[in-house]
């Protein structure tokens, strides 16, 4: 479950069933659900063009205008505006609906700050990419937006191999 003022997505029980569902403002469709419009009651958001189910997705994190989903394999998928690529590989015209952000190596976690994308891979190390130029959050400086991810060095081995897969 995560929120921001301007939407929320949750992982939750329906009937037996789990699904990710999507409720607020989404004025950049940063909740997936295919279009712009306010989504005022919590609804399913149609991940099935991912090849995914509902018990793949181990994490889900919402901005202000971009969304990031975990499948439990270590793959990414985005949702929402891009103009300062913080969807990556899914391009700078954003995506109404949940898209794989490729190029990644397995991730093992998930973060979003502002315009701002975040993974921490399965080997320890935390990737950036976006509009990032707050020291503080990335320990090094950039003024150009980047669909790049880069290390950030001081994680390096953050992980030091524990991650295990299953």
């Amino acid at each position: 479950f995560d929120s921001h003022s301007d939407g929320v997505l949750a992982l939750q029980m329906f009937n037996g069933t789990q699904q990710l569902v999507a409720w607020g403002r989404n004025s950049f469709n940063q909740l997936g659900v295919g279009d712009i419009a306010v989504v005022t009651d919590p609804t399913a958001v149609d991940i099935t063009p991912l090849q995914l189910s509902p018990y793949q997705l181990i994490d889900a994190v919402v901005s202000y205008d971009f969304s990031l989903l975990l499948s439990a394999d270590g793959r990414v998928f985005g949702a929402g505006s891009s103009d300062a690529k913080q969807l990556g590989s899914v391009g700078t015209e954003g995506s109404s609906l949940f898209a794989e952000v490729t190029g990644l190596p397995l991730a093992a976690g998930v973060s979003v700050s502002g315009d701002t994308a975040l993974v921490l891979t399965r080997d320890g190390d935390l990737l950036v990419w976006g509009n990032c130029t707050v020291q503080e959050k990335c320990d090094a400086v950039t003024s150009v937006p980047t669909d790049a991810p880069w290390l950030v060095p001081s994680a390096e081995g953050l992980l030091d191999g524990a991650y295990a897969t299953q």
